[in-house]
């Protein structure tokens, strides 16, 4: 999986944004907030492809939660994401 280039997270005073842009225009329709968790977990994945697994890996090495809920998370994170067209297969 890899990170649909035409959106794009900004941080706005503390806050986290995924933006659509398309063809260099935004689309001020599909403008999406994130929490920290999944902005941290956007930046880390942005620009390369990944897997369910690196998710796990990442929210294991950074938070304290167990291999299930992380499992979890990170399949639900990814679902959300690819309906909301995020993610390119």
């Amino acid at each position: 999986m890899k990170i649909n280039r035409k959106f794009v997270l900004h941080d706005i005073k503390q806050e986290h944004f995924i933006i659509c842009t398309d063809d260099k225009d935004i689309n001020i329709n599909r403008i999406i907030t994130l929490d920290d968790i999944s902005a941290e977990v956007w930046n880390e994945v942005a620009n390369k492809n990944f897997t369910v697994e690196d998710i796990v890996t990442y929210l294991l090495g950074n938070y304290d939660v167990d291999e299930t809920t992380a499992t979890n998370d990170a399949k639900a994170l990814i679902e959300d994401w690819t309906n909301k067209d995020f993610i390119k297969q």
